[in-house]
């Protein structure tokens, strides 16, 4: 069933009966690929706990790297196994060489494995809880095809961006592997109480039988987009970027893998040919995959390096133009914000190559390969990219839809559907 403008009200429709003053144990499980289902996991936790002061949700979190470190420096607890776990961000870098990914049919066998050995150090815990979220975590998705009867919470909830795999290999045994995954995947869904959908309908194919499946088996909340920085971009600056002066900012993002260092390399090599013809001050956002260290030193005083922080949206805020990889949180992210952006996907990531396009027709975003990333080629694209100006999109409050269908399966003694 599709959700509505009303979701979040219907939390408050319950019978006093079912709405006991208790607490609710909640084991939230997040996907390692990347930093954006970390920050939309913590801003769907932060609503929920605050739909009803008679229900305690007590969240327990299970996450690899990079969303282990994410989540932890919001003041969140994340089980201790979590520092075990095979973070999935590594097989996607391992398949990928100089922002392209060679055989994404490959990464995701690799994938795989990984996650079937993540969920044999995890099996025994799930089932300590009441209710189970699962942003992507696909160790707990896909435990029916490593263990015959997995113990989890009757009461289990999905959240995630993508309905289909995509490969572009022409091999016939990849074309086949594929079409199985999304068997499995398709069954996977269907084996959660609750579907949540975290993406506009636009999104979806305009016609056909996987959009017909989404919008009658999941609910559809948009994009979540919380936490944007409320001070001003002058305030921004002084505070993040230690700077008063009326100068330009170019923000350089190279998200939550290392497959990003290709360009954080440029930057850091033609820092001063770029600063000059940009007439700007160059800021690189690093990522917990990648060490400062990995980068050598820059010789130019334009550029600061900044290590993982928590704090990204608040530089994009204080930016002139943003240049990012083409994760969809982070680019939601960023045309909520309003500023110009130059979109850097990795190739053949099938998500990442829909998500660039989409933002380019739809906000102008400018978009650039990683095999055509060079000091010039960064520059023409920023200029072009500062050239365009677009509507911010609007708030969505689907952090808050989402909590309310959450709750609504928490405080259900039934089945949800």
């Amino acid at each position: 069933m599709e959700a509505d403008n009303s979701t979040a009200q219907k939390i408050w429709d319950h019978p006093v009966g079912r709405r006991p003053s208790h607490s609710i144990k909640v084991l939230y499980c997040v996907s390692s690929i990347g930093l954006g289902h970390a920050r939309r996991s913590i801003a769907i936790a932060q609503k929920l706990r605050t739909l009803d002061k008679k229900t305690q949700f007590d969240f327990d979190w299970l996450a690899a790297e990079p969303a282990r470190s994410f989540i932890i420096a919001n003041g969140e607890k994340v089980l201790d196994i979590s520092s075990q776990l095979e973070s999935l961000s590594a097989q996607i870098e391992f398949g990928a060489k100089n922002g392209k990914i060679r055989d994404m049919s490959e990464v995701a066998r690799a994938s795989a494995r990984a996650a079937k050995k993540n969920y044999m150090l995890i099996k025994s815990i799930p089932g300590d809880f009441d209710v189970l979220v699962q942003d992507e975590f696909v160790e707990t998705l896909f435990s029916f095809l490593w263990e015959k009867s997995p113990v989890l919470p009757k009461k289990r909830v999905i959240i995630t961006d993508y309905v289909k795999l995509e490969s572009n290999s022409l091999n016939p045994i990849n074309a086949f592997g594929t079409a199985y995954a999304n068997r499995m995947l398709k069954k996977a869904y269907l084996n959660q109480q609750l579907r949540i959908y975290a993406e506009d309908k636009e999104t979806l194919p305009r016609s056909g039988r996987v959009r017909s499946w989404v919008l009658k088996n999941f609910e559809i909340v948009g994009p979540v987009v919380e936490n944007l920085p409320t001070e001003s971009k002058g305030q921004l600056k002084k505070r993040l970027l230690r700077s008063t002066e009326d100068v330009r900012f170019i923000v350089v993002t190279i998200g939550g893998t290392s497959i990003g260092k290709k360009l954080a390399h440029v930057i850091m090599r033609d820092a001063n040919r770029i600063s000059e013809k940009l007439h700007a001050y160059l800021v690189l956002l690093l990522g917990p995959r990648v060490d400062p260290k990995s980068l050598g030193q820059s010789n130019s005083s334009r550029i600061s390096l900044v290590p993982f922080t928590n704090e990204a949206l608040g530089y994009f805020k204080a930016a002139d133009c943003v240049v990012a990889q083409a994760g969809a949180s982070t680019l939601n992210e960023l045309a909520s914000i309003g500023v110009p952006c130059v979109v850097v996907p990795v190739e053949n990531h099938f998500e990442q190559q829909r998500n660039a396009k989409r933002f380019s027709e739809k906000y102008g975003f400018k978009i650039l390969k990683f095999s055509e990333i060079t000091g010039p080629s960064l520059v023409r694209a920023i200029e072009e990219a500062e050239n365009t100006s677009y509507g911010p999109m609007l708030p969505t409050k689907a952090a808050l839809r989402a909590a309310g269908l959450i709750y609504d399966l928490a405080l259900m003694a039934g089945p949800y559907h």
